[in-house]
């Protein structure tokens, strides 16, 4: 199926800008502060748009569509709110039913590609200023670009880490020249397999090429850049998934690339899991690259207690904007925590207090209007039995697609400071954390074992989990099914699960989300009939001329 593809988004993906000036002899050299205001900032800020899911032409982001497709979580109907296409896109999400028509695949195509694009215009903007910067020689010249141009090539080698994982076969752009035919210049392979590895070796020899060149330091100087260390988290990402992309297994160069980290001596859990969220975590060894986000910033990005929280939450937090009673844990995904697990605490559930934590915050539709507000786990009716009708409301179908106001457990992992004056919540956003390299090492080592735990893999997870304050894994409890399901306790919304589920073998058919009490134990999708194509999303073709090969399966 061919489906046209909006022109403002081609507009985002090949972007036209305005030319540089003429070569100008007398034209001074490129301080370090212009070249990072002037090419490094643009690029740097494409990334915000990977939580960018509250703008209004962007429907969804690469958070969204690694969770709510996934065993994680879901953004259900409650009863008595507006129905429509806003919620219809969630449960295709949940459900697995998008087809080549899913618009929304079109908003991550361009996350991708407007990082691709805009890390190419200023690696050329930066070498066309040689003639005119001043500098003595060539040498001068590539030594004082070297570094930042490696920083916009990771930049770069990001939006394709995200291409490659939701589309597997697109372009590849390496360079930035707008007078080269789109049909000629933008265009995918003919056979998904071999484009996907193509596109996997590009994006490992820029990496790789790149390191050499990036700051070794881990400061406030490289806070929120692509330093050597972000460098080697982002090759160790790329390896651990290379079987799944490439068809060939990558374990030994994943181990070296998470070995290179390791060793350093410079990264170390954090103390307390929920500190590497705060709105001030410049200090953490743990998170080994952030997106830095601004709560003054009017941006639409980052706006993760809007999108998950009760609309009376604001009082709580004081927060200026109202929250959508959106987004919940799944029932089983909160369950899977121990009791005493303190990473369950990123979760809210129970009583709702206002911020005086005396004053019960109150549900406002019928037929519960005023009743105290309790975040159940489970989606279940908890004041059936005092409401004084005769069943759950809306009848006998409580499910996602018809819950009610209080149900889901709600995510505050990420700070929610006192006061928000804007939807942004101005946490440095943890896109590769060194638990996540921990983890990484241990899943190479037991693939390499044939999914059996060996001694070092159950020493790294149980630094993991002696973090979480729960029992320590041992030879025999420690499976693959089992590391997954860590995984999706120490990374959940993260954007990484439907990922993690992909490279484990578990996307594709299951029946996620069930109660763990209630009569609504069974009353969720079953995605058993799913087809493989569903690991990858639909590219949206233009009919004439057709510049995209459609993946396989849509």
């Amino acid at each position: 199926m061919k489906t046209k593809i909006h022109s403002l988004a081609l507009m985002v993906v090949f972007g036209i800008y305005a030319c540089h000036p003429k070569d100008d002899t007398s034209y001074p050299k490129i301080t370090p502060s212009e070249i990072d205001s002037n090419y490094l900032q643009p690029a740097y800020l494409t990334l915000h748009a990977i939580t960018g899911s509250n703008q209004p032409s962007n429907p969804i982001d690469v958070f969204q569509a690694q969770s709510f497709c996934t065993d994680e979580c879901i953004y259900p109907y409650r009863g008595g709110e507006f129905y429509g296409s806003d919620y219809e896109r969630f449960y295709r999400l949940f459900e697995h039913t998008w087809d080549a028509t899913f618009s929304e695949s079109m908003t991550l195509w361009t996350i991708g590609f407007n990082s691709v694009d805009i890390a190419n215009r200023e690696i050329n903007s930066i070498k066309k200023f040689y003639p005119l910067s001043g500098y003595s020689s060539t040498e001068e010249y590539n030594k004082a670009i070297s570094a930042p141009v490696a920083q916009l090539r990771l930049i770069r080698s990001l939006g394709y880490f995200y291409l490659i994982d939701f589309f597997g076969n697109v372009p590849i752009i390496t360079d930035y020249d707008t007078t080269t035919a789109l049909a000629s210049h933008y265009i995918n392979n003919a056979d998904f397999n071999s484009g996907r590895k193509i596109l996997f070796d590009t994006i490992v020899n820029n990496i790789n090429t790149s390191i050499p060149y990036l700051s070794a330091d881990f400061n406030a100087s490289t806070f929120g850049t692509f330093h050597k260390w972000a460098a080697f988290a982002l090759l160790a990402k790329m390896y651990i998934n290379a079987e799944e992309w490439t068809g060939t297994q990558k374990y030994d160069e994943c181990i070296a690339a998470c070995d290179s980290i390791i060793n350093s001596g410079i990264f170390s859990l954090s103390e307390d899991y929920l500190s590497n969220f705060k709105q001030v975590n410049e200090n953490s060894k743990e998170n080994i690259f952030v997106i830095p986000y601004d709560e003054n910033s009017t941006e639409l990005y980052e706006g993760f207690y809007l999108m998950s929280l009760h609309y009376n939450s604001y009082l709580k937090y004081q927060t200026v904007n109202e929250p959508w009673n959106g987004f919940c844990a799944l029932p089983d995904h909160y369950h899977s925590f121990d009791s005493n697990d303190v990473r369950k605490n990123g979760w809210s559930v129970g009583p709702q207090f206002a911020a005086d934590n005396t004053t019960p915050l109150l549900l406002l539709k019928a037929p519960y209007t005023g009743k105290p507000l309790n975040f159940t786990p489970d989606f279940i009716d908890v004041n059936w039995s005092t409401a004084g009708i005769s069943g759950p409301y809306l009848g006998d179908t409580l499910t996602y697609r018809f819950c009610l106001e209080n149900n889901g457990a709600r995510l505050v992992k990420y700070e929610i400071a006192k006061g928000l004056p804007h939807i942004c919540q101005g946490v440095p956003l943890p896109l590769i954390r060194y638990a996540d390299i921990l983890m990484i090492k241990a899943e190479a080592l037991m693939r390499k074992n044939g999914g059996a735990a060996t001694s070092e893999a159950i020493d790294l997870v149980n630094q993991i989990r002696n973090r979480a304050g729960v029992t320590p894994y041992n030879n025999m409890n420690l499976t693959m099914d089992e590391l997954l399901a860590e995984r999706g306790r120490e990374f959940y919304y993260e954007g990484m699960r439907r990922q993690d589920l992909i490279r484990f073998g578990k996307f594709i058919g299951g029946n996620w989300g069930r109660n763990f009490s209630g009569p609504y134990q069974s009353q969720w999708y079953n995605r058993s009939d799913d087809g493989d194509f569903r690991k990858v999303f639909p590219i949206v073709i233009q009919e004439s001329p057709p510049f995209f090969y459609q993946n396989p399966g849509y």
